[in-house]
């Protein structure tokens, strides 16, 4: 029983439970992209791909090509904010802490207002930052690739843990750490050894298809007895996805 994502502007998803095949599609937003980020940007050279703290409460940034931070990407972006979850710095409704909420330290010194909202500085220089904003629109993705999940599970009255396999696919999903996701309520909380990533894996189909007549058939059979499970019209479809937002 496995549940395949692609995640990305759009969510596509299909859980295969004991041979059905149920896929369905979810409006997820630019945010794990890095698009309408406030530092957001693909993951070249000088993205922030990754975020831990270390003892002392400081952030570390991982950054592509190891040189000067320059801003954050979409899987950067994820684990950031778990991280600052971790830290205490954003709460479980997504609302950065005021200052006088955190002990004194580093993380603390590293609040700051921005535009007239709340942020947290990732760099010395508080030229790469997330703010208020940016959580909010991480936390619409998240509630809406996460409300398509848990549609899928509730038509096949799975529970997460029944899941064999989640796969990651795209070039999102290739560089996502699968606790960030798990932290951030992005993918159900099960053991990381079940996640796999599969990277681009709709182009290697496509090259299947084109190359094995017997993969061309089974795509077709794939496709024709596959259920789509419509989202938008389903009564709980809201109340889901409000509740998919909360970390």
């Amino acid at each position: 029983t496995t549940l395949s994502i692609d995640i990305g502007t759009n969510g596509e998803m299909v859980l295969a439970p004991h041979g059905e095949m149920l896929p369905t599609s979810t409006a997820a937003g630019p945010a794990f992209e890095g698009a309408q980020i406030s530092c957001g940007m693909r993951a070249r050279e000088g993205a922030v791909t990754a975020v831990s703290f270390d003892a002392e409460g400081t952030p570390r940034c991982t950054v592509v090509g190891d040189g000067d931070p320059r801003g954050i990407c979409g899987t950067g972006l994820v684990s950031g904010i778990a991280a600052l979850l971790d830290r205490g710095v954003i709460d479980g409704t997504g609302r950065i802490v005021d200052r006088e909420e955190l002990p004194a330290g580093p993380a603390r010194a590293r609040l700051f207002a921005h535009g007239g909202e709340a942020a947290f500085a990732l760099t010395d220089d508080r030229q790469v930052f997330i703010t208020q904003g940016d959580v909010r629109k991480l936390q619409l993705a998240k509630g809406a690739v996460r409300t398509g999940i848990e549609t899928l599970l509730e038509v096949t009255g799975l529970a997460p843990d029944g899941l064999d396999a989640v796969r990651l696919a795209g070039n999102f999903g290739a560089g996502l750490d699968a606790r960030a996701a798990m932290r951030i309520g992005l993918i159900p909380a099960l053991d990381p050894a079940r996640v796999e990533v599969v990277g681009n894996a709709a182009l290697r189909g496509a090259i299947l298809v084109l190359l094995s007549s017997g993969h061309g058939r089974m795509a077709v059979r794939a496709a024709r007895q596959a259920r789509f499970v419509e989202l938008g019209g389903r009564s709980e479809f809201q109340a889901r996805f409000a509740e998919a937002m909360m970390f």
